[in-house]
């Protein structure tokens, strides 16, 4: 996931997007591994799909503080 985080940091999304996707097929039930292309995904406009992968990784990880600080800004940010 780390290389998906530096590629969004230096807003390389397409590529960071391509990382995190297949980090995910490694490890589908990482929750934290879904906020990344969340983030990617609503600094690409693409909101629906950014909140549908919050609330899926909230799904894994109900409660978990990061994600559902992810997914409360993001809201606000609508």
């Amino acid at each position: 996931m780390g290389w998906g985080v530096n590629l969004r940091m230096q807003r390389r999304h397409a590529e960071a997007l391509e990382r995190t996707d297949r980090a995910l097929e490694v490890e589908p039930d990482n929750a934290l591994g879904w906020v990344n292309p969340a983030r990617v995904l609503h600094l690409l406009g693409r909101h629906d799909e950014a909140v549908a992968d919050l609330d899926h990784a909230l799904e894994l990880a109900p409660g978990d503080a990061y994600a559902v600080e992810i997914h409360d800004w993001m809201a606000s940010a609508l």
